[in-house]
């Protein structure tokens, strides 16, 4: 697979796993779609959801912190 058909796979996939409590996987989608595609910061948010619900708290935090620091426009 190309590199988007393979993002689009796995960020697909985590999310029909995060909506149906699968969490753990759900992250190793994530984590895989973010390998793929590390300019996405949706990406990153859904890590920190999975991360957030499986209790891994220091990984969401990162994780939100970073989607929001790649949304945020950049001063000139």
């Amino acid at each position: 697979l190309v590199p988007v058909a393979r993002y689009d796979m796995n960020d697909n996939r985590g999310r029909t796993r995060l909506n149906a409590g699968d969490y753990r996987l759900a992250a190793v989608d994530y984590e895989k779609a973010a390998s793929i595609n590390p300019s996405n910061p949706e990406v990153y948010n859904f890590l920190g959801e999975a991360y957030s619900k499986l209790g891994r708290k220091d990984d969401a935090r990162a994780n939100f912190k970073k989607a929001a620091l790649m949304t945020i426009p950049r001063r000139k």
